[in-house]
């Protein structure tokens, strides 16, 4: 039984990998579109979406810690 739920949780990490992008894309776009609405310049938008997001590969691993168990991942 257990082997059977490792195996489904391996299976479902491509799938909560790509909802999980696809959400953080969400936020991405939606920072953008308030900053250009803002007024600011491209490379400001740019830059403020960056400082706004941080560190989009530690949000991402921090993220994955949450919504699966520490031994889907091992």
């Amino acid at each position: 039984m257990r082997l059977l739920r490792r195996l489904q949780t391996v299976f479902r990490l491509g799938r909560v990998d790509a909802e999980l992008a696809e959400e953080m894309e969400f936020h991405r776009a939606m920072k953008k579109r308030e900053l250009e609405c803002s007024g600011l310049s491209e490379k400001d938008v740019a830059g403020g979406v960056a400082r706004a997001m941080g560190n989009m590969t530690g949000a991402r691993e921090e993220t994955r810690g949450v919504w699966l168990p520490g031994w889907a991942e091992a």
